[in-house]
């Protein structure tokens, strides 16, 4: 009986999990709208700690801290992005920005084809 106890509760806490995160992504959503970006750090960690593996939630993270001027962080951000999701090119181009606002051009370029290599047609590394 212990167990179906223990499994219902397990349940319980994950389900309160998901609403919390998708409480706290819809906050971080209307804090960066509102420019209150130091806000929506803090609620996009938060989801990023109840879930690690959200890729768009660590995107958004990575652009608002990029908007910040945050760049090592936002760097960092874009580098786990990139290890994890390998095939995607916003990582990439990501970092490329980040490596162009802190005018180290070169970096930024082999970022931006690296871009291109993964998706020939992504447009928004033919800056």
């Amino acid at each position: 009986m212990t167990g179906q106890f223990d499994n219902k509760d397990a349940a319980s806490n994950e389900e309160r999990a998901v609403q919390e995160a998708n409480r706290a992504i819809q906050e971080a959503r209307w804090a960066e709208n509102a420019g209150l970006l130091d806000k929506a750090v803090t609620e996009y960690r938060k989801v990023t700690g109840l879930f690690p593996g959200l890729f768009e939630v660590h995107n958004n993270l990575a652009n608002v801290l990029l908007m910040l001027g945050r760049h090592e962080d936002a760097l960092a951000q874009y580098t786990e992005l990139a290890r994890t999701a390998p095939a995607s090119p916003l990582p990439a181009f990501g970092k490329g920005t980040v490596l162009l606002a802190q005018g180290r051009a070169a970096a930024a370029e082999t970022n931006f084809v690296e871009a291109l290599r993964l998706k020939p047609d992504y447009a928004e590394a033919l800056i």
